[in-house]
């Protein structure tokens, strides 16, 4: 999944016990970032996106960011809330009228 420059390059680490994710990005030109996600479960589309457009924030309490924690800040950050449509129409490049 590539976003702004970004591409989103999961990889597993299996230690045979468990599979754990690391959430690492590449941007076009050469730099790279990882994401202090979930390591039990991979990216979605959505949680890339809102990562990105976030700003790539880090962990918000104890533990690593999760779907929920992205929603969350989401909706902290902008006046329009949590509105799927908007936030497709920003991704697009729109602006919030």
């Amino acid at each position: 999944m590539s976003y702004k420059n970004w591409t989103y390059t999961p990889s597993e680490d299996n230690d045979g016990d468990c599979i754990k994710i690391w959430h690492d990005f590449t941007h076009t030109d050469g730099r790279t970032v990882s994401c202090d996600f979930n390591p039990y479960s991979r990216m979605t589309a959505e949680d890339v996106r809102l990562w990105l457009d976030l700003g790539m924030p880090d962990r918000i309490d104890s533990g690593p960011l999760d779907s929920f924690d992205l929603n969350v800040l989401w909706k902290e950050a902008q006046p329009w809330g949590n509105d799927p449509i908007m936030r497709r129409h920003l991704s697009e490049g729109g602006t919030p009228a």
